[in-house]
């Protein structure tokens, strides 16, 4: 897994985020947080402490929204695995 393909998951959510028939404030303040988080550590590989929290915050997010928005589930769920396979 690269980059560019993290790249593409991270607009995949942001565009499921902004499709949201809900519209919850505090549902997508916890996502655009969550993809803000993805973001920042594509940009700026960090050290291994914040991307446990990162990886933390995407399974909690995975399990929050797994009933709700299954296909922000899903995203989320290959974006965990790209970091996983980036060592991230």
């Amino acid at each position: 897994m690269n980059r560019a393909q993290l790249k593409n998951y991270l607009e995949e959510l942001k565009i499921e985020i902004g499709n949201l028939e809900d519209k919850d404030p505090q549902v997508l303040s916890r996502l655009n947080e969550l993809a803000g988080n993805i973001e920042e550590a594509l940009d700026s590989p960090a050290e291994s402490s914040k991307n446990d929290d990162l990886i933390d915050g995407i399974q909690g997010n995975i399990e929050h929204f797994e009933a709700e928005h299954p296909t922000i589930t899903g995203i989320l769920d290959r974006i965990m695995n790209a970091l996983s396979s980036m060592g991230i």
